[in-house]
């Protein structure tokens, strides 16, 4: 009797010591969940802050180049008119240097640019400085350039007041220059804070999965090791089987409402998951629309911009004196470099926002691609794309196109191939998309095990890609004898483009 006594003194000693551990395991894990998920509400919160800022670069990197367009027109307007071009508008003149005075009064101090887009006053003091020093260089511009226009006889071409000019002018350019490649510098900072931002809430939510898996398993091992306790008992003292009924049953209550918790926890975990899913799509959709929107900008703003200074070059050209062969030349050589940024800007507005996509469908713009990519590396591409209209949504091709895209800029960076092919095959319920060269390959375990930084994002952006569509997605390369990239899309989009 007094063993038995005893016993229960023990077991009353431990119920303590159980009953914390019971707590702790009912609320650590939820109370982890919901500081992680705090945390990542605030990253993003962040992440919204600097895509603001951005904004707001990208704005005054816009402005800066509209200034600086309108007072390179107005220097060459000035000087056609003073050297008797009577085609010249004077009016048109002195309008193209007072919008960029008015333009970096915007800048300063807030209002609308050329396009309508409303310009937040300039608040960093570093750049409001140079902006500063900028507006009455612009302002001496036109001032000189009044008394270049009332003052022929004394102000002509290779006078010291046009000497001047000159000089008031370039200093205009390096500066605004200086300031624009600045700014430049403040949104690339941007933008690798965004991506280091991205991978934190990444890291967060993969967190939050973990101490929830953990969780749930650390549960599971208390639940099996309760029921064989429970089966041992049962065993060892089946005569007593009456008197611990009640001390059976409380244990039973406590296994359900562990039970429940997994439930929620699950749950939890379930929602997580698609919380995640649907940002990852948030993200690819929000670039690709931001993607569409500087292509558009290229192409409308700054082609048309070129087109015009091409146009320029050429009508000063051909109102050269034949003697004039210096002038003519460079005006020649300035003609070429307009033409190469033009290419350049056409290439980069193709290359952000695929318009044969659009206008011609995925099999077309596969074609272009693959063929402008091995023309600009000089590699052999061969292909086997069959049409494949309506077999997935607007959104998905574009995804697709992103996908190979990525596939021919890696194998462009690292590969060093000769030949580069890509083979599509249709199944009854999915299309096999295959993209394959000779380079020298490398090893997939080291490349996949490698750090974030040290990998890059291209493989994990197509692996994740594939996974929003609902596909599968595999890798294969060895060195010295290639790789491969193939993935598999269900028709009709699966994923969450649909």
């Amino acid at each position: 009797m007094m063993e038995h006594d005893m016993g229960d003194q023990r077991k009353k000693r431990k119920q303590p010591a159980g009953k914390w551990k019971f707590l702790s395991g009912v609320f650590f894990t939820p109370a982890t969940v919901f500081v992680l998920s705090l945390l990542s509400v605030g990253m993003l919160l962040w992440f919204d802050r600097i895509n603001e800022r951005q904004r707001m670069n990208f704005d005054l990197c816009d402005a800066l180049m509209d200034i600086q367009i309108k007072a390179t027109s107005y220097h060459l307007w000035l000087e056609e008119a003073i050297t008797g071009d009577t085609a010249v508008d004077i009016r048109k003149v002195w309008d193209e240097i007072d919008l960029a005075i008015s333009l970096s009064e915007a800048i300063l101090n807030g209002g609308k640019s050329e396009h309508g887009v409303i310009l937040q006053p300039l608040k960093d003091s570093s750049l409001r400085k140079r902006m500063e020093d900028l507006k009455p260089l612009l302002t001496q511009i036109k001032k000189i350039g009044l008394q270049r226009i009332r003052e022929p006889e004394v102000a002509g071409i290779g006078s010291a007041i046009d000497q001047r000019f000159d000089a008031v002018f370039k200093e205009f350019q390096d500066k605004a220059g200086a300031l624009e490649m600045i700014t430049e510098k403040s949104q690339l900072r941007d933008q690798s804070r965004s991506k280091r931002l991205f991978w934190v809430i990444l890291l967060s939510w993969v967190s939050i999965v973990v101490g929830a898996t953990a969780g749930l398993w650390g549960g599971e091992v208390k639940r099996r090791r309760a029921e064989e306790a429970l089966a041992k008992v049962k065993d060892q003292l089946e005569i007593k089987v009456k008197d611990r009924t009640g001390e059976l049953g409380k244990v039973n209550d406590q296994l359900h409402l562990e039970l429940n918790e997994h439930r929620k926890t699950e749950e939890e975990l379930r929602n997580s998951e698609k919380q995640l899913r649907s940002l990852s799509s948030q993200l690819l959709t929000a670039q690709e629309r931001e993607r569409r929107r500087i292509a558009a900008e290229l192409h409308d703003e700054l082609g048309s911009s070129l087109a015009l200074l091409r146009i320029e070059f050429a009508l000063l050209e051909k109102k050269l004196n034949e003697d004039q062969t210096e002038l003519r030349e460079r005006c020649r050589r300035n003609l070429e470099y307009i033409e190469q940024v033009a290419d350049n800007v056409s290439r980069l507005s193709r290359n952000l926002s695929p318009y044969l996509l659009e206008d011609l469908g995925l099999p077309s713009a596969l074609r272009s691609l693959l063929s402008n990519f091995g023309k600009h590396l000089n590699v052999r591409v061969t292909h086997d794309i069959p049409e494949m209209d309506h077999l997935f949504s607007e959104d998905a091709e574009i995804t697709i196109y992103r996908i190979i895209q990525e596939s021919l800029t890696n194998i462009g960076k690292h590969a060093q191939a000769r030949h580069v092919s890509m083979v599509i095959h249709i199944d009854d319920d999915s299309v096999c998309f295959t993209v394959e060269d000779d380079g020298k390959g490398y090893k997939v375990e080291q490349a996949l095990n490698k750090d974030p930084d040290e990998r890059g994002m291209g493989l994990s952006t197509m692996s994740e890609r594939v996974r929003i569509l609902g596909g599968s997605f595999d890798l294969w390369s060895q060195e010295g004898q290639g790789s491969r990239i193939s993935f598999r899309l269900p028709k009709k989009d699966g994923g969450m483009f649909s």
